[in-house]
């Protein structure tokens, strides 16, 4: 679900699917069904090259690069859930990193997000005493969408991936919140019966993401949304965010909190 708040109310959600996918585990994972395969071409995809540093290098290098920016263990599991390639294509404006440390804890949050014109930034949030929903917040980094501009922060509370998982992102500037944005998805095996049904439910689906994007633009430009130009893209692209307990989180309004019917298989 996608809300926008201000300066008028826009809405739309989409019924989705992800994966999510073990990083030191890529090659077995998509080999447990015959329509996903990894870094080759197939009815549905995983490339290296689609996250990280973008170049086909080592997901776990850049992995464990962020988290000792935020001086956290590293070689330890990761998970990382976000679109497959289908028929070749993706697009993910983000991908969670569920990182965990040696006591099987969960120790930090990587949101990598992306623009439609191909720039990133990834916010890096430990998580303390490994908790299973986790709350804080950053400050935006990266011009995502042309109809807000680049000031302000972020929101966010997101649930370990376990039978259900959830996150909610919310931005603000200007002492006003101004979009919500969340996702509730439901675990299911990692095979190919549950990946043509997903599929055929939503065929050509990572397409359908970006066009639908273009198509949501479109409408809020003739409801007179304002454009605001893309200014150069900051030098670093990756920044390491504070958690802070929900209370101190002045984006956050519990009594607002709106759930979507989003669905995801992986």
């Amino acid at each position: 679900m996608h809300q926008r708040l201000r300066p008028f109310r826009h809405k739309f959600r989409y019924w989705v699917y992800q994966l999510l996918l073990d990083i030191d585990q890529l090659d077995q994972d998509c080999g447990k069904a015959w329509c996903l395969s990894y870094n080759r071409f197939n009815w549905l995809s995983f490339y290296d090259r689609d996250h990280g540093h973008k170049d086909g290098s080592s997901l776990r290098a850049w992995a464990d690069e962020q988290l000792g920016k935020a001086g956290l263990e590293q070689g330890q599991p990761v998970y990382l859930l976000s679109f497959p390639r289908v028929f070749g294509y993706v697009f993910n404006p983000i991908s969670l990193w569920y990182s965990y440390g040696s006591d099987g804890q969960l120790q930090a949050l990587i949101y990598e997000v992306s623009n439609t014109i191909g720039e990133t930034h990834s916010y890096i949030v430990p998580t303390p005493d490994g908790q299973a929903l986790a709350s804080h917040q950053a400050t935006k980094k990266l011009h995502v969408s042309p109809f807000f501009d680049r000031q302000g922060g972020y929101a966010f509370r997101t649930s370990a991936p376990e039978e259900t998982l959830s996150f909610m992102i919310r931005y603000g500037s200007e002492g006003a919140e101004k979009m919500i944005a969340s996702l509730r998805a439901e675990q299911q095996p990692l095979k190919a019966a549950n990946l043509i049904a997903a599929s055929v439910k939503q065929p050509f689906m990572t397409l359908k993401v970006f066009a639908g994007i273009l198509w949501e633009a479109a409408i809020l430009k003739l409801k007179g949304a304002r454009y605001h130009d893309f200014p150069e893209p900051l030098a670093t692209k990756s920044s390491v965010s504070e958690p802070e307990p929900l209370e101190q989180l002045d984006l956050w309004r519990e009594d607002s909190y709106l759930a979507n019917k989003t669905q995801a298989g992986t």
